[in-house]
């Protein structure tokens, strides 16, 4: 698990110089419309950049399973051994909630938070002005990013009066939250306004 995280803080730091403010994304090209290298960026840094967290997210993934498959046998174990194992059911931030997918996808971040209303179901769920979402219930990152805000929206109709298990990067750090989309005093169904990330 204290790899895992790690691995976690330098995947966010990466992808936050990536996807920062004149970032050039995690992908895309690097040249500029002449078809010579940009000069506004440090090529050498964001092939660096790309090239490690690519095998971060692969390295991520390969842990994660290897994770949960000691997690299968240690509550296999204890049940053998006749000990009490919480149930999945009675831990709190999950319960009745619509969970982000499993693996690496998920700590991509595709949108930041630059604007959180007052009394908004944004405010009440914990979710701050800079913090970078990766995924909102099934929505991440993961195929299409161009299409990525357009199925965002559908889910939050979709979604609308239910607790969605949400994930964001908030200063390198992973942080999971419960989000229910629902009306309230202001426009939309959350109260923050995303903008994408390239």
């Amino acid at each position: 698990m204290a790899q895992r995280e790690a691995m976690e803080r330098e995947i966010a730091e990466r992808s936050g110089r990536l996807t920062g403010p004149g970032g050039p994304g995690l992908r895309g090209n690097l040249l500029d419309a002449e078809g010579y290298p940009r000069s506004d960026i440090d090529l050498h840094a964001v092939a660096t950049d790309r090239n490690r967290l690519a095998a971060l997210m692969n390295d991520h993934k390969q842990l994660t399973a290897r994770i949960e498959r000691q997690m299968h046998q240690l509550h296999a174990e204890a049940r053998e051994g006749g000990l009490l194992v919480e149930s999945e059911a009675k831990r709190p931030r999950l319960e009745g909630a619509c969970l982000p997918p499993s693996g690496a996808g998920s700590l991509v971040p595709f949108a930041i938070v630059d604007d959180v209303s007052a009394d908004s179901p944004a405010k009440a769920a914990g979710i701050e002005v800079g913090d970078q979402l990766c995924a909102f219930g099934s929505v991440s990152a993961d195929g299409n990013r161009g299409t990525v805000l357009t199925r965002l929206a559908n889910a939050l109709k979709e979604n609308e009066g239910k607790e969605v298990a949400t994930v964001f990067l908030r200063k390198g750090a992973v942080r999971e939250m419960l989000l229910t989309p629902q009306r309230w005093g202001g426009p939309g169904l959350i109260g923050c306004h995303l903008r994408p990330l390239s």
